[in-house]
């Protein structure tokens, strides 16, 4: 019982104090770029199908959106869903699952469990990683979405085949969702409530559960799932134990649901999967990049009448800039840059 009431205090407790997710929404509110990134997500959602459209513009965008996998919950379903992971050996630790699934900041009314952050706010990735700064999960979502049209217009070439863009697009649209959760921001960076879940990081297994909390489509599901790893085979072990891990999150049959075939040993590999978990890796440029960025940032900041350490010169820089941009600059370039920034 103590990681419960672990994760009760976890919740309850106060806004982190100095930086604040209300601090990096308004930096992220004022960047053309994160602008940018927001009028692609906005074009996505809006082309996406009927079944898909509504349910992912209030997921991502909605300012304080429900946590569908949390509605109703109680304690004892808390500790059940957790032995429940335990016991199919999806998690070894139980109380930083907890933290995980629970222990997060939230806003509270009578109808549900709202998330504590504007999407606008989160980043894109834990501190010192890629897209690490304010609105970095939207400018993380918009390249994805970006790479994966690219791929499809390149595969559609190559193979004259049609391809499901309104699955592929929710895929990756919400293969990150996640973030909104598990990712806030704290004096020392961005504070990460995440732990492994079923051998992969929880923000990936938690988004799943959520897309099925809220009854999206298998075609979907199924897509989303790949962003970490693209199954080999319909067998795939390691896939399938990720859906049913969001199944005993989201308290749904993954059978019954679509998501897997009868037996619950195998699922339908789409080549939507395979360019889903292409579009998502950007990240072996854009972490170095960030940590680079970071280093630029900190050392021409006192060029510009910043200390090297002001976390707020550095988040606007990387929010209005990007990573990726002080990577393929001069140091001068950098601080023309910089000198332009708001005050």
């Amino acid at each position: 019982m103590r990681w419960i009431v672990a994760a009760l205090l976890l919740t309850t407790a106060p806004a982190f104090a100095g930086f604040t997710a209300n601090d990096a929404a308004a930096i992220a509110a004022a960047s053309p770029a994160v602008k940018a990134s927001l009028a692609t997500l906005d074009a996505a959602i809006t082309r996406l199908p009927v079944d898909l459209s509504a349910a992912t513009r209030d997921g991502l965008l909605g300012a304080a959106t429900c946590i569908a996998y949390r509605r109703g919950e109680t304690a004892e379903r808390r500790s059940a869903v957790v032995e429940a992971l335990k016991q199919q050996g999806y998690i070894s630790d139980a109380a930083a699952a907890a933290r995980s699934l629970y222990g997060y900041p939230v806003v509270a009314d009578r109808a549900c469990l709202h998330t504590a952050a504007p999407f606008l706010a989160t980043p894109g990735s834990d501190e010192d990683s890629h897209h690490s700064w304010p609105g970095g999960l939207a400018d993380h979502t918009a390249f994805n979405l970006h790479v994966a049209d690219d791929l499809v217009a390149r595969y559609r070439a190559l193979t004259s085949a049609t391809y499901d863009t309104g699955a592929l697009d929710a895929g990756v649209l919400w293969h990150d969702w996640a973030k909104r959760l598990v990712l806030v921001w704290g004096d020392g960076g961005v504070v990460s409530y995440e732990s492994p879940i079923a051998g992969t990081a929880s923000h990936h297994i938690i988004g799943l559960a959520e897309a099925m909390a809220r009854n999206l489509p298998p075609r979907e599901i199924l897509v989303q799932v790949c962003a970490h790893q693209a199954p080999a085979t319909e067998t795939d072990a390691k896939v399938i134990g990720w859906i049913k891990a969001a199944a005993i999150i989201a308290q749904v049959d993954p059978v019954a649901r679509g998501y897997l075939k009868a037996g619950g040993t195998a699922l339908e590999v789409r080549p939507e999967c395979r360019i889903n978990n292409l579009s998502d890796g950007n990240w072996v440029y854009a972490v170095p990049a960030t940590q680079h960025a970071k280093r630029m940032i900190a050392r021409l900041a006192p060029q510009t009448g910043h200390s090297s350490d002001d976390r707020r010169f550095i988040e606007t820089a990387l929010s209005f800039y990007g990573a990726e941009r002080f990577d393929a600059i001069t140091e001068a370039e950098a601080l023309r840059l910089l000198k332009e920034l708001p005050n």
